[in-house]
């Protein structure tokens, strides 16, 4: 009998050890699900932010070539209207073509312009200089 008793006592110390071990072995399996989880999450918007991030990327290089058209649009326009001009009256061509850029339409000379020239009455605005 004692025989049994030490037997039996050694299966239920060892039903013991093997649940207490499942049931730390359950305990780490859960914490790592809710760090995959949560690991996830982040990533899923570290990857959102990054499309968010390259399609304002490529807005702004959109913007940049667009603004870049239209600088250029306004230059050859202005050497245009300069090489079109008779002698002696291209230098009135060439600060009415200056006044149309941002750069220069803030200057006072350009004041004067404002009135007679839209393009230059709205680069005016624009920078906030008085029309």
């Amino acid at each position: 009998m004692k025989f049994l008793a030490s037997t039996i006592g050694k299966v239920v110390a060892a039903l013991i050890v093997v649940v207490l071990i499942l049931g730390v072995l359950q305990v780490r399996s859960c914490q790592q699900a809710r760090q995959q989880a949560a690991q996830s999450k982040v990533d899923r918007g570290q990857g959102e932010a990054g499309i968010e991030a390259g399609a304002e990327a490529g807005n702004t290089v959109s913007n940049v070539m667009e603004a870049d058209q239209r600088v250029d649009q306004t230059v050859r326009g202005g050497r245009d209207e300069i090489l079109s001009q008779p002698a002696g009256q291209s230098n009135a061509a060439a600060i009415r073509a200056a006044c149309r850029m941002r750069s220069h339409c803030g200057d006072r000379r350009c004041a004067e312009l404002s009135a007679a020239d839209p393009a230059v009455a709205a680069c005016r605005r624009a920078v906030g200089a008085a029309p």
